[in-house]
């Protein structure tokens, strides 16, 4: 008696299943890129608002970038407000308008003319008292262009964002609500990033006529649970941001570099960190050290230091003589 196999049930055999394999057909991307109605779309190459020699060989960048938001953010006197002053300087040599916001109603004319700005070459503007003020200000000049009202590449500066609140912000303190500073943050976010950036960056389009470029000059503050500083209205213009640097170190601003004239110590320049902590344009991170002066960025090395003192130590002496006439010296 032969043996059942186990699991076998008697009498039944398992039948033989067939499967037909569809046969492929060819694919064109192209051809489904007309299905589906997908419009290519051109953009202009990368181009950059041009800083001082200095700056290019310190940070391995020509400028800051077109079309694009840049911010720049450290302590007091770390050589922020000497960038933004670059900055407007290069997009004046470019045939680019100038539009700088000043919040900090301490302009300093006097140094702008020293890096040969005039009040004619940018429209100025210190009369914005609040966060919501000065990002509805940036919208109506980005549709200006866009209307032809402004028909003329920009750069729009503003120095400094870090030193204004909004009117959320300031409703929240006056009710005495926790997270009234967030207020302003979420303002940031939703203005910057979402609206603005989206706004800038369209510029980069083969068919739009104009570029508009914004350099954000910001605030920072000591992180208490980690040493980092961090720039005040939270994330939302870094995460708009394609290039952030910061000036200055964590902890401390900046150095003075001082020259001994008439046997008087006198403070010329200062030496401060600049450092590229983000780039998505040529993904370049940099460290170093820079200098500051009346007339712009120079390298942190002893020849160019010296060749800047024999170059404007007569301009020291007229400076220092007209002074010390004005103010009754005899």
């Amino acid at each position: 008696m032969a043996k059942k196999t186990e699991g076998a049930v008697e009498g039944t055999h398992t039948p033989k299943i067939e499967v037909k394999i569809k046969e492929k057909k060819s694919f064109s991307l192209e051809d489904y890129r007309q299905v589906i109605d997908i419009k290519n779309v051109d953009y202009k190459e990368d181009e950059w608002i041009p800083l001082s020699k200095a700056f290019q060989e310190t940070t391995q960048l020509p400028g800051i970038p077109k079309y694009a938001i840049t911010m720049v953010y450290g302590h007091p006197d770390s050589g922020k407000s000497t960038l933004a002053l670059e900055a407007a300087k290069g997009a004046i040599n470019i045939g680019v308008l100038p539009i700088f916001i000043n919040t900090e109603k301490k302009f300093n004319w006097s140094h702008a003319n020293e890096m040969g700005i005039g009040q004619g070459d940018m429209l100025y503007v210190d009369s914005l008292e609040e966060v919501e003020d000065i990002c509805a200000f940036i919208r109506a000049r980005l549709k200006d262009q866009r209307d032809g009202k402004l028909p003329t590449d920009i750069l729009i500066i503003v120095d400094s964002i870090g030193n204004v609140v909004s009117k959320a912000e300031k409703a929240a303190i006056e009710k005495e609500e926790d997270g009234a500073i967030m207020k302003t943050a979420k303002i940031l976010t939703q203005q910057i990033h979402r609206v603005i950036e989206k706004q800038i960056s369209a510029t980069k389009r083969a068919d739009a006529v104009y570029s508009a470029s914004l350099c954000i000059i910001n605030h920072a503050y000591d992180s208490i649970k980690t040493v980092k500083l961090i720039p005040y209205g939270g994330n939302g213009i870094i995460k708009a941001a394609s290039l952030v640097i910061r000036m200055g170190g964590i902890i401390s601003n900046s150095t003075k570099v001082y020259a001994t004239k008439n046997g008087v110590e006198m403070a010329f320049a200062i030496k401060t960190d600049i450092v590229v902590e983000k780039n998505h344009i040529t993904n370049i991170s940099v460290k170093d050290k820079i200098l500051c002066t009346a007339q712009g960025f120079l390298k942190n090395t002893t020849e160019d230091l010296n060749n800047y003192k024999k170059e404007h130590k007569d301009d020291w002496e007229l400076r220092f003589d007209d002074d010390w006439d004005k103010y009754g010296g005899k």
